[in-house]
């Protein structure tokens, strides 16, 4: 899991990210967990903002409309935002997992040495 977020936030970090790499960002964030839904509606409002009346629409979406909205969106605005946005979506990510790792830390660690 931390591996595929290393490799997320190494891509993102290049000058030019292209949208195929985006879109599999997102559905690797998604598919295997790392964000719920809240998180990834914060990231479609933050990055794009709320349509025009689609305020009750947006609200209610699951994970796999919101997910298909920043695809749209993608092919019609352009990434720059979303790469800002995306990079500090992971980095959040990557502390929490290093925080949980330093939190359990292996009792047996002294036994082996």
């Amino acid at each position: 899991m931390e591996l595929n977020l290393l490799l997320y936030r190494n891509e993102l970090k290049k000058r030019s990210v292209y949208n195929y790499i985006f879109y599999g960002i997102i559905v690797g964030l998604v598919e295997d967990k790392t964000i719920n839904r809240d998180e990834l509606l914060k990231l479609y409002v933050d990055t794009f903002g709320v349509p025009k009346g689609f305020e009750n629409i947006v609200a209610i979406a699951r994970e796999n409309e919101i997910k298909n909205l920043i695809f749209f969106e993608i092919k019609n605005k352009g990434t720059s935002n979303l790469k800002k946005n995306l990079k500090k979506l992971v980095d959040e990510k990557i502390k929490e997992m290093k925080l949980d790792e330093k939190n359990n830390k292996n009792t047996f660690d002294g036994w082996l040495k």
